[in-house]
């Protein structure tokens, strides 16, 4: 068994941790045990197992119904969902399969056990430390938790991260590129505390919501396609590097739709000569709500409502000849209404790559969504600003019906924005409360920006919101800031003139259309042919897989993965918690789904 063991570390794992193990002696095995776990290692492990199924920390995750959605992947999710129901689909159910991870291996008794109780298909073990991967090798066989795996239609994982952040980039990178059903439901099992085990419990929540983030979908690519072609027509869509580094120490004012912004907005008004104002999307409304006209206006979403939702606050931006900074996905009415823009080319983004393939020098702005201040912040960096203000950049609320700015379209009734709905689905660190509820979105929107702003030491950004706490900002309130006298009309000027300069290059589609159809049309044909829903699930996850990991595919990824990614999450969610005897009537309906609305897809 040692030896299996030793030779599965060496594939899992790598050679040179099995080397470490095979020269671990058994008295020195015999030694870390008794140290460890005392007399009875097992009944340890199997004690522990007990209290953890009795109080599982555990999360399950389904997919709204959205009707009227006309997106492919929202169709088979809302059919998908009455079907499941149907055939007494029960979410909170103990799971007939689903993803354990596992923080500290030791013996592995613990392991084994859970496997025996709970019918996991895929086990992920972190485990940074050789001693303990050596005391596993010598007391549980790890080969049989794979075949285990195997079995359920899994697989057996072991990493061994040795901090937060390196086991959150390992899972989402596992989860995006591998397998997007890992995490319709996912039990996290502590076997011993360790400051980086503590810190993956304690935002259980948060790392898993973040790996089913940000996958985007099929129709938003094409539409981004689109808009990326026709800007391409209009604008010089560039990397604009530096190009204002001179002023990086003026105060730049990135004003968020939060609630908190309505607390600061009289000091605004009376600073408004001494900085430079941005506002990001909605946020727009607030400041012309309350007499302040920004300098800078922000958009980076690709739908023209968000030009119609506030058209008459954007008329006033023409009018006064406002800076606009936008992606090249943005509605390109939008853009063409103001004389000075900037535009940017998103990253991760089909029409922003083949901008790169002609213009090899472009370099892609990262860091710009989910939220249009992420936009803001990560475009205003790569100008060269340094000192950055964030006002009403809350990321979470103390009261869930006030989400937003009160002088806002989200509490204008005759907008469409206002039936819109916000739920605090957590809690994290507040900037001046202790806690802040938040959703899922706006935290993944905090997170972003700690990663535009840690380790960038030339940097200075002051977070007066009171929301969300932003990790490597200062805190200040903004009613007690005072700001030196600025030449603003100078500073305007200059960025002015340079964004009225358009080098124009037009680009056009390629054959990444006709490609994605192909791969969809394969795959359609193999799943006509497929028996089994896990059979389905295998094929669907492979040609995620294919076209992530083949940089030959790289641009039909960003078309079809994020569809792909959630109805693989929805299967999962489903057959994870529908009784066995349904599931056969679940693939029937499955299939009939699956060949109807693909075949909508391509003709998209």
């Amino acid at each position: 068994m040692i030896r299996d063991n030793i030779k599965l570390i060496s594939t899992e794992v790598s050679v040179d941790v099995a080397q470490i193990i095979e020269n671990f002696t058994e008295s020195e095995i015999n030694s870390l045990c008794l140290d460890f776990y005392g007399e009875n290692a097992k009944a340890s492990c199997y004690t522990q197992v007990n209290l953890f199924l009795n109080h599982p920390q555990h999360l399950s995750m389904s997919l709204q119904t959205l009707d009227n959605s006309d997106y492919v992947h929202q169709k088979i999710i809302n059919n998908l969902n009455k079907v499941a129901k149907k055939l007494n689909w029960q979410q909170n159910s103990k799971p007939q399969r689903g993803t354990l991870i596992i923080l500290g291996l030791g013996t592995g008794y613990h392991v084994t056990h859970l496997l025996e109780r709970v019918n996991y298909s895929d086990v992920i073990i972190i485990e940074p430390n050789i001693a303990q991967l050596a005391l596993a090798s010598h007391h549980t066989c790890l080969g049989n938790i794979k075949n285990i795996c195997e079995k359920r239609n899994g697989k057996l994982r072991i990493f061994t991260c040795k901090t937060y952040e390196d086991f959150v980039r390992e899972f989402i990178n596992l989860v995006n590129n591998h397998e997007p059903s890992l995490v319709a439901d996912v039990s996290l099992f502590r076997h011993y505390s360790s400051p980086e085990f503590d810190k993956i419990f304690t935002n259980f929540k948060v790392w898993r919501n973040s790996a089913a983030s940000l996958w985007g979908f099929y129709e938003d690519e094409l539409m981004s396609l689109t808009h990326t072609i026709e800007n391409s027509h209009h604008n010089q869509i560039s990397s604009h590097s530096n190009v204002f580094e001179k002023y990086k120490s003026t105060p730049i004012i990135i004003a968020g739709n939060g609630p908190s912004l309505d607390d600061d907005i009289s000091h605004l008004q009376s600073v408004k000569n001494d900085v430079l104002i941005v506002s990001c999307g909605t946020s727009l409304n607030a400041l012309i709500e309350n007499g302040i006209t920004p300098d800078i206006h922000v958009e980076m979403e690709r739908s023209p409502e968000s030009l119609y939702i506030k058209k008459e606050q954007v008329r006033q931006l023409v009018n006064k000849r406002s800076i606009f900074i936008a992606l090249n996905t943005v509605f390109p009415k939008y853009i063409q209404l103001f004389e000075n823009r900037i535009i940017f080319a998103k990253a991760n983004d089909l029409g922003a790559s083949l901008l790169k393939e002609e213009f090899v020098n472009l370099q892609h702005l990262y860091n710009c969504n989910p939220t249009v201040t992420n936009m803001a912040l990560s475009s205003l960096l790569r100008l060269g600003f340094k000192n950055i203000f964030l006002l009403g950049c809350d990321y979470g609320y103390t009261d869930p019906k006030y989400h937003h700015s009160k002088h806002s379209a989200y509490f204008d009734e005759a907008s469409t924005l206002s039936s819109s709905v916000f739920l605090a689905e957590m809690s994290v660190k507040g900037n001046f409360e202790d806690t802040v509820s938040t959703s899922r979105i706006f935290n993944e929107s905090r997170l972003v920006q700690q990663k535009s702003i840690i380790g960038d030491t030339s940097l200075t950004v002051t977070n007066c919101s009171n929301g969300a706490k932003i990790e490597g900002t200062k805190v200040e309130y903004f009613k007690n800031l005072k700001f030196p006298s600025l030449h603003k009309e100078t500073v305007i000027n200059d960025i002015k003139q340079y964004a009225q300069f358009h080098s124009i290059k037009a680009i056009k589609s390629d054959d990444t259309l006709n490609i994605a159809s192909d791969l969809v049309v394969a795959l359609m044909m193999k799943l006509r042919e497929e028996k089994s829903i896990e059979g389905i699930v295998k094929l669907m996850s492979n040609l995620v897989k294919y076209i992530s990991l083949n940089s030959d595919f790289k641009k039909v990824n960003y078309l079809l993965s994020g569809t792909l990614k959630y109805i693989l999450l929805v299967i999962s969610s489903h057959i994870n918690h529908i009784p066995i005897d349904n599931r056969r009537d679940y693939l029937v309906e499955l299939k009939s789904n699956l060949d109807k609305y693909l075949f909508f897809l391509i003709k998209k």
